[in-house]
């Protein structure tokens, strides 16, 4: 019929004698660490390899690195301070010795 292409190609197809590369940037899906994790500029990626390891890019610095580089952080307030637990995943905690209290959340005061 008229439109249609003739004998089968597909252009989406592509030629499996053209090089493909082992490792290709692909971005982050929605359930994966956020950008709004990174300090600005920063863009997180994933390798193309069966353990997708993350790796970091800035464009404006022309720098990729595989460590996750930080966000500058506030000062701690008064009578506040922060933690690192001692586990893999070393997450911050914050303690107020004078009232006695403990959250895993940035303190407001």
């Amino acid at each position: 019929e008229e439109g249609e292409e003739e004998d089968g190609d597909d252009d989406d197809e592509q030629d499996p004698r053209v090089y493909q590369p082992v490792v290709k940037k692909k971005v982050l899906d929605d359930n994966d660490e956020t950008e709004t994790d990174l300090p600005p500029g920063w863009k997180v990626f994933r390798t193309r390899t069966p353990n997708e390891r993350p790796y970091y890019y800035n464009k404006e610095l022309n720098k990729t690195q595989w460590t996750k580089p930080e966000k500058e952080k506030p000062p701690v307030p008064d009578g506040w301070t922060a933690y690192k637990t001692k586990t893999p995943r070393e997450r911050t905690y914050f303690y107020n010795s004078k009232e006695k209290k403990t959250t895993w959340t940035f303190p407001d005061s």
